[in-house]
C-alpha cells in the first residue's frame, strides 16, 4: 500500500511541478511568448494577426445551444444587489456571434488580455511603431507616455507591455476601426476571422472586433458555460476573495501604477486582469439599473488599482465620462484606470439567405422561448395583446350604453357583433398566454430538478476526492522516517481534504436549496418536472451516475413534500447509495 501510495503521490507532485512551472513560464515571458502582446500562450487561444508582426490573442467564449433564436440556458442572472444600487439583478440572454466548432453551441472571442501600449501603437502607427507611439503620446493625458518617445531595448518593452489607458473613448473608437480595416484589406488576417453564413451558403460575412457589450463581459468573468453548469455562476466572484490578489491587481497590493498585461493568473476561461488593473469600457451607455431606460456616458466594468478586493466583484460597474474639464476648457474625458479589451464577434443578420432561415424559425421562438427574456414583456405579448382588445371592448361599451333608445336596431346589432368578435379575441389571447406563462414556468421548473442533479454529482464527486486524499495521507503517515517533504506533502493532503469537506456542505446546500424551489412550483409543475426527466433517462440522454442522483432526488423529494423540511441524513444517503453500486469512479 505504502509503494502505491509513493506511486500515486509522484504523479500528483509530478502534475503540480507541471502546473508550478506553466504558471512560473507566464511572468518570466518564456516559451515563444512576448510580453507586449502574449506573455502567457496556452493551448485554446485564438489569435489574429496585427500590424508590425503582433497578435491579438482571443479565447473562445462557449454560448449554450445551437439555434440562432435562443435557449433557455442563455438565459442567466446578472448584477449583484450585495454590490449596492448600480449592480442590481438582472435576467439577461447571453448570445454567442458563430457556431462553434465541433459541439452544438454557439461562442464568442473575447480578448485574453486588456490591450497593451504596443497593440495601440502598432495599430495607429499602420506598423511604424515608432509612429504609432509619436499618437499614442497626442492622445494619451497619462505623463509617463511622454517617455516612450526617449526609450529603447528592455526599458521600451516594458512600458509597452502595459495596458493602454488614459485615453478617450474616441481615441478607442479610432484604434478599432483602424484594426478592423487593416485586417478585412490583410489577406491573412481576413482568412483567419471566422464568417458567419447561412447552411450550405458559400459566402457570408466576416467577424469583426469591438468593445463587449456588459452582458457578454460580465458573463465570462464569471466563468462563463463552465460556471452555469456548475452551478457557480451567481457567486459574486469567479474565485475566493481571500485569493483574489492572485487573479487581480487592486488594493492594497496595486499602489497608483498599472502591471503589464498577464502578470497574475488567468480567471476561469483563461482570461487574464479581468479584475483590477485598468477597468474596462463595453460598448453599452451607462444607466443605475439595466433597463431603467436613463442613458448616460460610458459604461466600464472589473474594477481598477483604485478598487479593494472587498469591493470587487463580477458586477463591478462604473460610469465613465465622455468629457471633462480642464481649466475653463472641456476636452475630451480621460481616465487614468480606464482601459479595455476587444470582442471579436459577427454581424447579426450577415446574407439574405440566413435572413430567410431566420425568419422561418421566428413563429416557434415567439411561441415560447421569447416570454421567458427579458424584452418577453412587449407588444407582441400576448397578455399585453389581451389587454389591448379589452380597452377596445370598454370603448364599445361606453359607446352602446351612451346610444339613445331611438338608436337604429342595424346600428345596435353591429356594436352588439363586435362585442362578441372582441371577447372571442380576448380569450384566445389570454388562453395563449396562459400556455406560454405554463411552458415558462415548467421549463423553470425543470431546470431546478437538472440543477440538483449536478449538485448531488459533485457532492458525490467531492466525498470521493476526500477520502482519496485522506487515504494518500495515512499511507504516507504509516512511513517511521518521513521526510520534511513527506511531512509538507501530508499537510497538503489533508489541508486539500478540508477543502473538499466544505465544499461538500456547500455543494449539498445547493442541491436542497434546489429542492425548495422545485416545492414553489406547485404540485403540477413539479410532478411534471420529474416526469420530463424520467423521458429524458428514457431517451438515453442521462448517465448512469445521473440516473442514480435523480432516483434518489425523487423519493427524498416525496419526503420533503410532505414535510417541507430538510433531514441532514440525506446526504449520507446519496453518498452511501453510490458507494453501494460502485459508481464513485464514474463521476
Amino acid at each position: 500500500m505504502l509503494n502505491k501510495a509513493r506511486w500515486v503521490l509522484k504523479g500528483w507532485l509530478l502534475t503540480g511541478w507541471v502546473l508550478a512551472s506553466a504558471a512560473l513560464a507566464c511572468p518570466g515571458g518564456q516559451g515563444g511568448s512576448d510580453n507586449r502582446f502574449d506573455p502567457c500562450p496556452a493551448s485554446g487561444d485564438f489569435a489574429l494577426p496585427m500590424p508590425g508582426g503582433l497578435k491579438l490573442v482571443f479565447r473562445e467564449v462557449k454560448v449554450p445551444g445551437r439555434a440562432f433564436w435562443g435557449d433557455s440556458r442563455r438565459i442567466v442572472q446578472t448584477g449583484d444587489p450585495r454590490g449596492g444600487p448600480f449592480q442590481g439583478q438582472r435576467k439577461s440572454m447571453v448570445g454567442g456571434a458563430f457556431l462553434s466548432a465541433g459541439s452544438n453551441d454557439w461562442n464568442y472571442y473575447l480578448g485574453k488580455y486588456e490591450v497593451s501600449k504596443a497593440q495601440f501603437a502598432a495599430v495607429l502607427g499602420r506598423g511604424d511603431l515608432a509612429r504609432g507611439i509619436q499618437r499614442l503620446i497626442e492622445l494619451s493625458g497619462d505623463p509617463d507616455d511622454k517617455k516612450l518617445a526617449d526609450l529603447t531595448g528592455d526599458d521600451l518593452n516594458r512600458m509597452l507591455a502595459l495596458p493602454v489607458a488614459w485615453v478617450s473613448w474616441f481615441a478607442i473608437q479610432e484604434f478599432i476601426n483602424n484594426y478592423n480595416l487593416w485586417c478585412l484589406n490583410d489577406f491573412t488576417c481576413k482568412q483567419n476571422v471566422p464568417v458567419l453564413k447561412a447552411e450550405g451558403e458559400k459566402e457570408g460575412a466576416p467577424g469583426f472586433v469591438r468593445l463587449p457589450t456588459e452582458t457578454e463581459w460580465e458573463y465570462a468573468a464569471r466563468g462563463g458555460l463552465t460556471a452555469v453548469d456548475a452551478g457557480r455562476f451567481d457567486e459574486e466572484l469567479p474565485v475566493s476573495r481571500t485569493d483574489l490578489p492572485k487573479y487581480g491587481f487592486v488594493q492594497p497590493e496595486a499602489k497608483s501604477k498599472t502591471r503589464r498585461i498577464g502578470s497574475l493568473e488567468p480567471t476561469e476561461g483563461g482570461f487574464y486582469d479581468l479584475f483590477g488593473n485598468v477597468q474596462e469600457l463595453t460598448a453599452e451607455w451607462f444607466q443605475a439599473d439595466m433597463g431603467q431606460g436613463k442613458s448616460g456616458a460610458l459604461t466600464a466594468r472589473g474594477g481598477s488599482i483604485y478598487n479593494t478586493r472587498d469591493n470587487i466583484r463580477s458586477a463591478y460597474r462604473s460610469e465613465i465620462p465622455l468629457y471633462q474639464s480642464k481649466g475653463e476648457k472641456m476636452e475630451e474625458g480621460r481616465n487614468p484606470s480606464t482601459g479595455f479589451r476587444l470582442v471579436l464577434v459577427a454581424p447579426v443578420l450577415p446574407t439574405q439567405k440566413y435572413i430567410s432561415q431566420l425568419e422561418k424559425d421566428y413563429e416557434s421562438y415567439m411561441n415560447s422561448l421569447r416570454g421567458q427574456t427579458p424584452v418577453g414583456e412587449t407588444a407582441v405579448n400576448s397578455a399585453v395583446q389581451a389587454g389591448s382588445t379589452m380597452a377596445d371592448l370598454v370603448k364599445n361599451l361606453s359607446a352602446l350604453t351612451g346610444m339613445a333608445p331611438t338608436t337604429d336596431p342595424q346600428q345596435v346589432l353591429q356594436q352588439f357583433k363586435a362585442l362578441k368578435a372582441g371577447l372571442e379575441k380576448t380569450t384566445t389571447e389570454l388562453k395563449n398566454t396562459a400556455m406560454k406563462l405554463d411552458l415558462g414556468n415548467q421549463q423553470i421548473c425543470d431546470g431546478y430538478v437538472k440543477h440538483a442533479i449536478i449538485f448531488s454529482n459533485l457532492l458525490v464527486r467531492s466525498y470521493r476526492d476526500r477520502v482519496q486524499k485522506l487515504k494518500l495521507s495515512e499511507a504516507l503517515s504509516r512511513n517511521q522516517n518521513l521526510s520534511a517533504q513527506d511531512q509538507q506533502t501530508i499537510q497538503r493532503l489533508q489541508a486539500a481534504a478540508s477543502h473538499e469537506e466544505k465544499q461538500m456542505a456547500f455543494y449539498f446546500k445547493k442541491y436542497t436549496d434546489e429542492m425548495a424551489r422545485l416545492a414553489e412550483c406547485g404540485d403540477r409543475l413539479a410532478q411534471r418536472s420529474l416526469e420530463n426527466f424520467r423521458a429524458e433517462i428514457g431517451r438515453g440522454n442521462v448517465s448512469t451516475a445521473e440516473q442514480e442522483s435523480f432516483s434518489l432526488f425523487a423519493e427524498q423529494w416525496s419526503r420533503f413534500h410532505g414535510r417541507r423540511a430538510i433531514a441532514p441524513e440525506w446526504r449520507e444517503q446519496i453518498i452511501k447509495a453510490f458507494e453501494d453500486k460502485k459508481l464513485l469512479m464514474q463521476l
